[in-house]
């Protein structure tokens, strides 16, 4: 007689295998569980990467101040509103007296497309007051493409402007712009 004819190895062998059977589901179903869980990870990141990238800087032009607000993400930005606060020594130009007197950061911007760029004259400063005190803080809420809403918080200190020279902020199109500008006058 065999070893395997006797009913009572066969038994074990039977619940041995039936353990291993239940062990390998188990694995299997949490290997199962973690495949899914990282794929909607994933899924959720490359949703996340089609979205709005609403973002804000201050330009320097000579005394005069800009705020930019651009959108660098692959989709457009809805009902975007502007808490900001700041500690610059501003001057007024064309009205314009520093970053609460325009208009877009009272009144928000209801749309802003896929690689837009806003350029907005805030006012001017006297470089001579530019410190380390002097800062600009902004809190931008806004509607990405799911509908759900995004807060990022910018803080740009303008002491680190301090001795910037101001080309620094000048891209090649604005140079041949302000080339034929002025060959065009002459």
């Amino acid at each position: 007689m065999g070893y395997l004819s006797n009913p009572l190895n066969q038994a074990t062998i039977q619940v041995f295998s039936a353990i291993v059977s239940a062990l390998a589901t188990i694995i299997l179903a949490f290997l199962t569980w973690r495949y899914v869980r990282l794929t909607n990870h994933i899924l959720n990141e490359t949703r996340a990467s089609r979205g709005p990238n609403v973002y804000v800087d201050l330009e320097l032009n000579s005394s005069t101040v800009f705020l930019i607000i651009g959108n660098s993400g692959q989709s457009p930005a809805h009902n975007i509103q502007f808490a900001v606060s700041d500690s610059i020594l501003w001057r007024e130009y064309r009205g314009h007296t520093g970053l609460m007197s325009l208009g877009i950061i009272k009144d928000g911007i209801t749309y802003l497309a896929p690689g837009r760029v806003l350029k907005y004259a805030a006012g001017y400063i006297n470089p001579q007051t530019i410190d380390v005190s002097s800062h600009a803080e902004f809190i931008i809420t806004y509607d990405d493409h799911l509908k759900k809403k995004q807060r990022l918080e910018f803080f740009i200190n303008m002491g680190q402007y301090e001795q910037v020279r101001f080309e620094s902020f000048g891209t090649p199109e604005s140079k041949i712009t302000g080339a034929i500008e002025r060959l065009t006058k002459k």
